[in-house]
């Protein structure tokens, strides 16, 4: 399986970097960044082709940043072009908790759609308030 990490500005970078901080090396890890040079149609174009020629023999997932943004509009028209949409997924509000999970669960076996879904949940667990937290475990700040 491919990551597709797709972001306005070096957001992919950073995230990549921290990835291989606490995992190591990886592969099969793509980032893609908007940057104000750039013009949407080329930024688009050179997306889709890298996303379309990953899912000839392979499954892709594809994390940009913001719903219904560039990145992630220029993402999901890869969509109409496959004659097979279950090689790829696009998750949207991506984090490093996320693309941790990810390169973890391809070293398995779990499908695409499975390991989407626990990304997916891992993303959505990983925003905390740590004093919500600290209320709702019934712990007291004094006693840490």
């Amino acid at each position: 399986m491919h990551i597709v990490i797709v972001t306005h500005g070096e957001l992919a970078n950073g995230l990549v970097d921290s990835v291989r901080l606490i995992m190591g090396e990886q592969e099969n890890i793509w980032t893609f960044t908007l940057t104000h040079e750039m013009s949407i149609e080329d930024f688009g174009q050179r997306l889709q082709n890298q996303i379309l020629s990953l899912c000839e023999n392979d499954s892709v997932l594809v994390f940009t940043d913001l719903l219904l943004a560039s990145p992630y509009n220029q993402a999901i028209t890869c969509y109409k072009h496959l004659s097979d949409t279950n090689r790829l997924r696009v998750l949207t509000g991506v984090s490093l908790p996320m693309v941790l999970e990810a390169a973890s669960l391809r070293l398995g076996d779990d499908s695409l759609e499975n390991i989407a879904k626990s990304v997916t949940q891992v993303g959505k667990d990983g925003i905390t308030d740590f004093l919500v937290s600290l209320e709702e475990k019934q712990i007291d700040i004094n006693a840490l």
